[in-house]
């Protein structure tokens, strides 16, 4: 798509409430107004609405312009607002017709091109969806996620979770030290055959803060991975909800506009304190921040003990696009393995 800088203009313009959200995260719309407040470096507010719509004032630095000035305040340079509008283009016309975004049912059902392939099937992840994986705590989260991202990454089933082929995977997380996640990595049981698909295709942070800086996790991924090759990024974990939150409203967007727009991803999360009880009548719903996330996310699993006196683990899918799968995991010899029964 050819732009001109008034083109870029008008397009951030009639997508204002998106812009203002990707630019700066963790803001709020109050009435015709978009704020963001950082103590003592910036108190930014944008005109949302009406013949001022992309006007902005940053009051402490004494800065203010358009839309097009804010964009590059905040990205340094407007090539990235070609991209995004780019980006944000092919994401929301796919299957167009002459500009149109609204078919009859004969073109639905004439349509005889593939199915998207799930990234994890079946129905686990889709193409461009959400997967969070909650537990209580030191249930083995991180354990089973590092298994699971292991298989995926060869290319082979962990538990019926089955890849389209072997994924490549950028992995951020702030849960294990450099050496923690060596003696994990060293534990690991997987086929040496195919160890060298694992150490190709999965890429993993030290123990760092998860600020979600997009020029700083492109920088990473470009050391280890093409970044528009990525199938797969994980998160694990934010340690508040205002950091969730922020990357549900449009972190996620940014994650996936410098690596691949329909890019899965998984986020990890914790339940909140709740009985046995409750949780074994609905786990989902004891997933903190719940109701923000079961909006938000297209799979959803939860793990937890149904009995503290044995190591089984009952876990449950949420799957937005398919049934309810419940069953019961239990590592064996250092493999996780489905079991009949608890």
């Amino acid at each position: 798509m050819d732009f001109s800088s008034q083109k870029i203009k008008s397009l951030l313009i009639n997508n204002i409430k998106e812009c203002v959200s990707y630019l700066l995260p963790g803001g709020e719309f109050y009435q015709d107004r978009f704020y963001l407040g950082n103590l003592g470096k910036d108190k930014i507010i944008v005109e949302i609405k009406g013949e001022k719509a992309g006007n902005w004032n940053d009051i402490y630095k004494e800065k203010k312009g358009d839309i097009l000035s804010l964009w590059t305040f905040v990205e340094g340079n407007i090539d990235s607002a070609k991209k995004w509008l780019n980006t944000k283009a092919e994401k929301n016309s796919t299957l167009q017709e002459n500009g149109e975004k609204v078919f009859s049912v004969r073109h639905y059902l004439n349509d005889k091109s593939p199915m998207p392939k799930d990234i994890i099937g079946p129905r686990i992840l889709t193409p461009g969806g959400l997967l969070v994986i909650g537990g209580t705590p030191k249930v083995g989260k991180s354990n089973f996620l590092l298994s699971l991202l292991a298989h995926l990454a060869a290319g082979i089933p962990f538990l019926d979770m089955k890849p389209a082929k072997p994924l490549k995977i950028f992995y951020l997380q702030n849960e294990m030290e450099y050496s923690d996640m060596r003696e994990r990595l060293l534990q690991l049981k997987i086929d040496q055959n195919l160890l060298d698909l694992v150490k190709e295709n999965l890429v993993i942070t030290k123990k760092i803060p998860l600020t979600l800086n997009p020029e700083g996790i492109r920088s990473m991924i470009a050391k280890k991975l093409d970044a528009k090759t990525v199938d797969l990024i994980v998160i694990d974990s934010f340690l508040d909800y205002g950091s969730m939150l922020s990357f549900l409203k449009s972190g996620m967007d940014k994650l996936r506009f410098i690596t691949n727009p329909m890019a899965g991803v998984i986020l990890t999360h914790h339940t909140k304190k709740v009985s046995s009880a409750i949780l074994k009548k609905n786990p989902f719903q004891a997933l903190s921040g719940s109701n923000i996330l079961r909006s938000a996310y297209t799979s959803g699993i939860v793990m937890f003990k149904p009995n503290e006196r044995t190591n089984t683990l009952k876990v449950m899918y949420e799957l937005r696009n398919s049934k309810p799968i419940t069953k019961y995991i239990r590592k064996i010899n250092g493999c996780w393995k489905t079991i009949a029964t608890v």
